[in-house]
């Protein structure tokens, strides 16, 4: 077994759609630093179970917990859980659980599109800080990271409702950050790219080929890339209510 890092030794981390992909490596990596880390799912109990065996793999601490944090009370219970398990208050939040609605063109969007959109990957960030931010008050010390994407700042008409979701999420970034900061907690943004997932890979290859040749670097990202920035942004003091692009450039050449 592998010893972990101690550079977040005892600060709690709490990853939302921590089942698979980015979520996964976020959640296995700040465990293998240290932090004793709490895995949300919605629905895949098997994904999340999987994040925790990667996560004692890696010489970590973590525990799986389901909750929808589409609601404020649902997020509490999360947040109260995590508690807990681990005897202190949440120091580190990732809100990565995200939706892609539809993929049919903004005319095909709909109230429920959009409601879902919004929940999923707006509201559902501010339900979690709600829930998070008394404890962090009370130690001095929290990291907020949110996983946008640069759809979230492009032009993308395709996927209208996550683009304006995934813009809403950085306002929120903005100003939790400014709110926040005396406290002596931050709130930064990752804007991801398309990275090597499973679910880019759905897209087929004929997508892949078409987004490497656009993107500057010439290929996907990988989770690890998304995953440093991450890191970085929990272990530096002084940047807050930044959004860092983890694209390859590809924002700069659209």
């Amino acid at each position: 077994m592998a010893e972990p890092s101690s550079r977040f030794k005892d600060r709690i981390a709490l990853i939302t759609g921590g089942s698979r992909g980015i979520g996964r490596a976020i959640a296995v990596a700040l465990a293998s630093q240290g932090a004793p880390t709490v895995v949300n799912y919605l629905d895949d109990e098997t994904g999340a179970e999987r994040t925790v065996d990667d996560i004692t793999t890696a010489g970590g601490q973590g525990v799986a917990v389901q909750a929808d944090v589409r609601s404020a009370d649902g997020a509490a219970r999360l947040v109260s859980e995590a508690e807990r398990l681990f005897g202190h208050p949440v120091h580190i939040l990732v809100n990565n659980a995200g939706v892609i609605p539809n993929s049919a063109g903004w005319e095909a969007e709909r109230s429920e599109t959009l409601t879902d959109a919004f929940l999923t990957n707006a509201a559902a960030a501010v339900f979690c800080a709600q829930a998070c931010v008394p404890g962090m008050r009370k130690a001095g010390w929290g990291r907020i990271v949110n996983i946008s994407s640069i759809y979230g700042h492009h032009a993308s008409p395709a996927v209208l409702s996550y683009s304006m979701s995934k813009a809403a999420l950085d306002a929120v970034t903005k100003a939790l950050a400014v709110d926040l900061g005396p406290a002596g907690i931050t709130v930064n943004s990752v804007a991801p790219g398309n990275i090597d997932t499973a679910m880019t890979r759905r897209a087929g290859e004929d997508y892949i080929s078409y987004i490497e040749q656009r993107t500057p670097v010439g290929r996907l990202g990988t989770v690890d890339e998304v995953t440093d920035a991450v890191l970085m942004l929990c272990d530096v003091p002084f940047i807050s209510g930044a959004t860092l692009y983890v694209d390859g450039a590809l924002s700069l050449a659209s």
